[in-house]
């Protein structure tokens, strides 16, 4: 019974200890979760914005991931219509040197008949 004795006496004459009230507090507990309560209310306000925020920088990525599976694609078809095309030049390109090669054997050819005549 002494030590609750004196902790009442602490918070009656304002000492240290748990049960003191400092200035600006209330000892009624009705009038402190109301305060809590608007602290509460505070914090999961600016969780639901933040929330909110997220969710649309989130959409607004994934937009943009959209846009560049798009331009991918049509990218990936333009190397392909390039490769094709850069096929068809060495193709081409191999052609034009066979017959340039079979000119220069048939030019060589005729020189040496016209040597021989």
């Amino acid at each position: 019974m002494g030590k609750l004795r004196a902790r009442q006496l602490d918070t009656q004459e304002g000492t240290s200890g748990p049960g003191k009230i400092t200035q600006g507090e209330s000892e009624d507990p009705k009038e402190v979760v109301p305060s809590l309560q608007t602290q509460i209310n505070r914090i999961l306000t600016v969780i639901a914005d933040t929330k909110a925020t997220l969710q649309q920088d989130i959409g607004a990525v994934l937009a943009g991931l959209g846009l560049l599976r798009a331009q991918h694609h049509k990218l990936t078809e333009k190397v392909k219509d390039v490769e094709t095309g850069l096929e068809e030049v060495r193709s081409a390109q191999a052609d034009v040197t066979r017959q340039a090669t079979a000119l220069a054997d048939k030019v060589r050819v005729l020189e040496h008949r016209s040597e021989d005549d």
